[in-house]
């Protein structure tokens, strides 16, 4: 008995189970029918969902596999229903953070115009808006152009996130992000405003992400040179030194 065949006993099957018990078992289906690579049938199967959250959100992964899997422009339709899906939920709140979460999915597999195009359409918090595009400037930084946008979006809408350690977070993810594109001095900038008494770890994240950066563009010296800047913080300064050698030691000889 091949795949398909087992697929149909299971829609079979399914159609004995109680309603309310279906939700669950309809999104592990429609995995196995995206894995399958049956991906028309697990978007039907996906639709039958009737959670909003949890119909989009099965639509994002089965998006994301046919993007993985050289499927890009049936991964570009199929975001697009989870879009939708995501839309339907009452409460404003609860799909902003199912649409972020997609825009998440589609910066992964590097359908970056289509994650900030996906973010402008959530109702989002500054702060939660704030992270996204973080994260998304994080996956673009080979696209040097557009993550620069998205970065001095997210470094705008950062300064108004209220809690400090989600501040905290856009700005270690801000700053990594800068370093990525070459940015230098902006992403030193940006660490620096990481507030170390609430979460000194992150400053010395973005700080890694600096150097890191430096080493492998073959600035060796630069990136001794900043490490050295930190003398007198004696845990960025050894983790800014730890990266360097780990990066160099990783280096082909």
């Amino acid at each position: 008995m091949d795949m398909g065949e087992i697929l149909e006993r299971i829609q079979q099957a399914l159609k004995q189970v109680e309603t309310n018990q279906r939700t669950a078992l309809l999104s592990r289906i429609a995995g196995l029918q995206a894995k399958a690579g049956h991906y028309e049938h697990a978007i039907q199967t996906a639709l039958q969902i009737p959670n909003p959250d949890l119909g989009a959100m099965c639509l994002s992964r089965i998006a994301l596999h046919q993007a993985k899997y050289g499927h890009p422009s049936q991964a570009r339709r199929t975001f697009q229903h989870a879009i939708q899906r995501a839309l339907q939920h009452e409460d404003k709140e609860q799909h902003s953070i199912i649409v972020g979460g997609i825009a998440n999915s589609q910066a992964e597999v590097g359908l970056f115009e289509e994650a900030f195009q996906t973010l402008s359409q959530a109702d989002m918090r500054a702060s939660s808006q704030g992270l996204v595009l973080a994260r998304i400037a994080i996956r673009q930084s080979e696209q040097v152009v557009q993550a620069k946008r998205i970065v001095d979006l997210a470094r705008r809408l950062a300064v108004q996130i209220q809690s400090a350690h989600e501040r905290n977070y856009a700005y270690e993810a801000i700053a990594r992000s800068l370093a990525k594109v070459g940015n230098i001095d902006e992403a030193l900038q940006v660490a620096l405003q990481i507030e170390t008494s609430q979460c000194y770890f992150m400053r010395a994240r973005a700080l890694e992400g600096v150097v890191h950066s430096l080493v492998t563009s073959g600035q060796k010296e630069r990136a001794l040179q900043i490490a050295e800047q930190f003398s007198d913080q004696p845990y960025e300064h050894a983790c800014m030194l730890i990266q360097i050698a780990e990066v160099l030691v990783n280096l082909p000889h």
